[in-house]
């Protein structure tokens, strides 16, 4: 099997490293030259737990004989690199993306209709990039859930366990996908608690290790208004913040979340300003988790007629650090929320 990867971030790096040794991988990225013919992946020790050899390119060509292309690209790059490399994708590529933020199964369904997809909720490793092109912590999740398109058949399926090695659920629909409680309420929860405490500070704090109380207080009251969104539109699929975790409480979801081994040495997307750490603009925190995933919350929210209160402050706490105003007086700016996605979600939603 020949599996292409397009992107070469930490998650690009981790999916190189950990496929099983049978499989053709091929790197898609923009700094081949930096990229050594063998991936490490290290565990949270710091120990060497599987190579893979793989092949860095810069050349679409690569894409045309793959089995499966995976997409790791950010968020603000999939438009445009899924529309330039459209012409060299074969039909019969099973195509997989982590995580489905922005509803990329929407622009899938736009350049190649005719593909079977594989969409990830989560991205299915906890990962970070040790040396570039060279070395990888990567930790597998327990399960995924995952929103594969009809036309995908058990050969379909037996590509993307084969590839991953984990167990994981089929959605019934993509709302899931779309409207997740990961990221776009996990990481924005976190920046608002640093942002409201003495801030800009003087040092760099570690994200989940130094999670504190009110971090989760904001995610769980948030995560408490996409409840009622997946319960307008009736989706059973729907976990909520303390079942995923596995916890009972505010105070409990604390501790799990500072306690999680895989979670620690990750640091706070900050940088350093005349001696004082500011959020990092340029962050993925940022760039992608408010835009294209709390966003997204608010757009169907706001849709369906529901108040969303605490998501509609962490909107605006955060939105200056991006330097665009999405909501202003708890309304969301729907045609910026739309160049953000490149395609008019009207066209895809079917509420």
């Amino acid at each position: 099997m020949k599996v292409c990867i397009v992107g070469g971030g930490n998650l690009g790096h981790a999916y190189s490293g950990i496929m099983p040794v049978n499989i053709d991988v091929v790197i898609l990225t923009r700094r081949p030259n930096d990229w050594s013919n063998t991936i490490c992946i290290l565990d949270e020790n710091k120990q060497i737990v599987q190579t893979h050899k793989i092949h860095a390119t810069s050349d679409y060509s690569e894409l045309t004989n793959a089995d499966v292309i995976i997409i790791t690209l950010p968020c603000t790059a999939r438009l445009t690199t899924l529309s330039n490399i459209a012409q060299y994708i074969s039909p019969k590529s099973l195509l997989i993306c982590a995580p489905t933020t922005g509803g990329t199964n929407f622009l899938f369904n736009k350049l190649f209709p005719n593909n079977p997809y594989a969409c990830l909720q989560r991205v299915p490793y906890i990962c970070r990039t040790i040396n570039y092109g060279n070395t990888v912590f990567a930790s597998p999740k327990q399960s995924l859930e995952v929103f594969f398109s009809k036309n995908c058949s058990k050969h379909h399926y037996d590509l993307f366990n084969q590839i991953h090695n984990i167990p994981f659920t089929k959605l019934q629909s993509y709302w899931p996908l779309i409207l997740s409680n990961s990221n776009p309420i996990i990481h924005i929860a976190r920046i608002c608690e640093i942002i409201q405490n003495n801030y800009p500070s003087n040092k760099q704090y570690l994200f989940y290790e130094q999670w504190g109380d009110t971090a989760s207080q904001i995610a769980l009251a948030m995560d408490n208004e996409l409840k009622q969104v997946m319960q307008a539109l009736n989706v059973p699929e729907y976990r909520d913040l303390l079942t995923h975790y596995q916890v009972a409480d505010q105070t409990d979801l604390t501790n799990k979340i500072q306690s999680i081994p895989s979670f620690r040495g990750i640091v706070a997307p900050m940088i350093n300003i005349n001696g004082k750490y500011h959020i990092d603009s340029n962050s993925r925190y940022i760039q992608e988790d408010l835009p294209y995933g709390t966003c997204f919350i608010k757009y169907i929210a706001q849709h369906l007629g529901i108040k969303t209160p605490n998501i509609d402050k962490a909107i605006v706490q955060i939105q200056p650090i991006l330097g665009r105003t999405l909501l202003q007086n708890n309304t969301l700016n729907t045609e910026l929320f739309i160049q953000y996605l490149g395609y008019d979600i009207k066209n895809y939603i079917d509420i």
